[in-house]
């Protein structure tokens, strides 16, 4: 079954997140490399040029220390931040894929965030144009992807709404089912009289 959710077959939002997913370990390695030049520089200075080096000398060697010390480790913070932030954008993707309701309580409860902090999240990830195409109902909490939409209503499945709590879901045509959020009886054949 191909994947339901617009994001995946958006070719410029999935561009992004591999960018940001690539910027985030280059940060890390640039990171990594100014600590241990400003931490191997230290070193050196001190084992064996130290004793030779003027006041001026000494002060601007420590400006230069501690500055590479300092953008290697914020790069090395900003590198792991991009990449934590990707890994739970997909982490949201994932769930999404399966889950027809698009219910932001129901994303929230899987993975154990509260709701005001994944609906913040998904609101800074469109931001970002990391979804391809989505529209976030904050008064429903509820997320729905109009590609998914219009693919499964013209193959035959059909966008019916629960009558008894206002839940949407994408069913195939002549299904009865029973709502999982109220217990009401949704009939996909009701929607097409």
């Amino acid at each position: 079954m191909e994947s339901r959710v617009g994001v995946v077959k958006n070719s410029a939002a999935k561009a992004r997140v591999l960018v940001l997913e690539r910027i985030g370990k280059w940060e890390i390695v640039v990171g990594a490399c100014l600590c241990v030049y400003g931490i191997t520089n230290l070193v050196c200075d001190i084992l064996f040029r130290w004793a030779r080096y003027s006041l001026t000398d000494m002060i601007v060697e420590c400006l230069v220390i501690a500055l590479a010390t300092i953008i290697g480790l914020w790069g090395i913070g900003s590198g792991t931040h991009h990449l934590y932030s990707i890994r739970h954008f997909r982490r949201y993707i994932s769930f999404l894929q399966h889950d027809e309701t698009g219910s932001v309580r129901r994303l929230a409860d899987s993975t154990h965030e509260p709701y005001d902090e994944t609906l913040d999240r998904i609101h800074r990830y469109a931001d970002r144009g990391l979804f391809g195409n989505i529209i976030i109902d904050d008064a429903s909490g509820r997320i729905s992807f109009p590609d998914r939409i219009r693919k499964y209503s013209d193959s035959g499945y059909r966008t019916v709404t629960c009558v008894g709590c206002g839940a949407t879901r994408s069913l195939p045509d002549s299904t009865v089912i029973k709502c999982e959020f109220c217990g009401n009886i949704i009939n996909t054949e009701s929607e097409n009289k």
